[in-house]
């Protein structure tokens, strides 16, 4: 080994050998305060690659997003195929597994007296900060360079103008038709339930003839996958997400049927990589009423549904008027649902985090931007592309 090269690390011994003050001269001794700083070193270069890729999204959209993300993404898909369970789940299981034997394996230590508990802490904070850094460095050449992509609005030419309150009661009848009429269309339905394979593959094939979205539109993807920990899940308020360390999408099993058609495609969204959360359920919208099977549209019709929040409000209880008993009870189950787990203890800490990152990667709203997909959706029905929206 070279005279400058680092030498290998070993946390256990680095407690008793050196501690915060340790400068590593002469023999090349490694302090935690050293270890720190080249964790630290990782984050500050990610970070400052992001900002850089904020000041060039139309670079990071034709290089990043539409190329190598594009296969890298795909191959990923196809590996992760060969697997019947979720590999994401698999991955968060372990992690924290580790950690916890982890710290309970030096907890014991330390009440036997071989270990001081200031060294414990010392080494537990060291971990947790060298594995934060390396799977934020991979998170973003994995999939976290889209959030400095170009917007979504800008690239299919949206109308992005405030709509009138005859223009938003206009979009609103023909969201809450869409409602009505799909919500008929599924009552008419004859043979076997429909199952969340078949929901895959109805939001699949919508994604692969939406036009609005260019290459993001083609498939070859692995199956979403099922969570065995649906229950916690539930808990901590999570209905899909895409990890993209394992290149797939999972979902919540429990989840009402009428919810998971949009839930899917939303995951799905992010695994063709619209990061942000306004422009992932604003394609998981447009990708579900553009489904051939009427629940998948109703799904996407529930979610729109939203837009009543919007319009003036001595006309909302004219417009929810129109919407029939079942749809009504529908739309009120998903946002009972949606305020009990953010009421949770869980549900809180679950978004405090994910507010947290979506800051972190620069998104200025944070959680709030899940709420702006009404906007992008209202600006789509302004716009001459929307003339073929199908309110079957």
């Amino acid at each position: 080994m070279g005279k400058n090269a680092p030498p290998e690390i070993d946390f256990e011994e680095l407690l008793s050998e050196a501690d915060d003050d340790g400068g590593g001269s002469g023999g090349g001794a490694i302090s935690v305060r050293w270890l720190y700083w080249k964790a630290l070193q990782w984050l500050l270069i990610a970070l400052g690659v992001q900002t850089l890729a904020g000041l060039m999204p139309r670079v990071v959209e034709s290089v990043y997003s539409r190329t190598i993300y594009y296969y890298l993404t795909r191959l990923l898909s196809r590996l992760n195929g060969f697997f019947s369970v979720s590999l994401a789940e698999a991955f968060f299981g372990l992690l924290v597994a580790w950690f916890v034997v982890w710290t309970l394996w030096n907890l014991r230590l330390v009440y036997i007296g071989d270990r001081r508990s200031f060294d414990l802490v010392k080494v537990l904070f060291l971990h947790l900060v060298w594995t934060g850094s390396i799977l934020f460095v991979l998170f973003k050449l994995m999939w976290g360079f889209n959030y400095q992509r170009m917007p979504l609005a800008e690239a299919a030419a949206l109308e992005q103008r405030l709509a009138r309150s005859d223009e938003l009661e206009t979009i609103g009848s023909r969201i809450i038709s869409g409602l009505r009429n799909n919500h008929a269309a599924m009552a008419m339905r004859t043979g076997s339930p429909i199952n969340p394979g078949e929901i895959s593959r109805a939001v699949e094939l919508s994604f692969n003839n939406n036009h609005l979205i260019g290459p993001a539109a083609a498939g070859g993807f692995s199956q979403p996958k099922p969570l065995y920990a649906s229950s916690l899940a539930s808990l901590l308020g999570v209905r899909s997400f895409y990890l993209p360390f394992t290149g797939e999408v999972s979902y919540n099993a429990r989840l009402e049927m009428v919810e998971l058609p949009f839930a899917i495609a939303r995951a799905k969204a992010y695994q063709r990589g619209y990061a942000r959360e306004d422009e992932a359920g604003f394609v998981a919208y447009l990708v579900c009423i553009a489904s051939p099977d009427p629940l998948v549209r109703y799904s996407g019709y529930l979610h729109g549904a939203r837009i009543l929040d919007y319009l003036d409000r001595s006309r909302i209880g004219r417009f929810s008027e129109m919407i029939s008993e079942e749809p009504r009870a529908d739309l009120q189950r998903i946002r009972s649902s949606g305020n009990s787990l953010t009421a949770s203890y869980l549900g809180r800490v679950t978004n405090m985090i994910f507010d947290v990152h979506l800051r972190v990667n620069q998104v200025v709203n944070g959680l709030g931007s899940i709420d702006d997909d009404i906007p992008l959706i209202i600006d789509y029905y302004l716009s001459p592309v929307s003339g073929s929206d199908p309110e079957k």
